[in-house]
């Protein structure tokens, strides 16, 4: 589902708006953006299976998926931070995740 909605969202923001999603590069950060989006399913599916209460892990994803973005520097560059909290943020797998959809486009 989140595959889907991610291909019509871009799909409508080029035609509509003519947004430059990378031109003939388009489809690595959107296979990027398709590997992030099925390793958050199988965590969530992991965390339904081994808690067995779907709020609990709806809570534990969401407040997991916030911190790994503000760690990761999704909202503002945490290497300003400090040396220490530029080290958390390089371990962060959205860091990873941006800095090859940008060094792609």
């Amino acid at each position: 589902f989140g595959t889907i909605c991610h291909t019509l969202a871009g799909l409508a923001l080029w035609l509509i708006t003519g947004a430059n999603l990378g031109g003939s590069g388009f489809i690595f950060p959107w296979l990027l953006m398709l590997a992030a989006d099925f390793c958050g399913c199988c965590i969530g599916i992991l965390l339904c299976c081994l808690l067995k209460n779907e709020e609990t892990v709806n809570m534990l994803l969401s407040t997991l998926v916030m911190a790994l973005c503000v760690l990761g520097g999704a909202f503002f560059p945490m290497k300003v931070m400090g040396s220490v909290i530029g080290a958390v943020s390089s371990a962060s797998p959205v860091t990873w995740i941006n800095a090859a959809a940008f060094q792609e486009v």
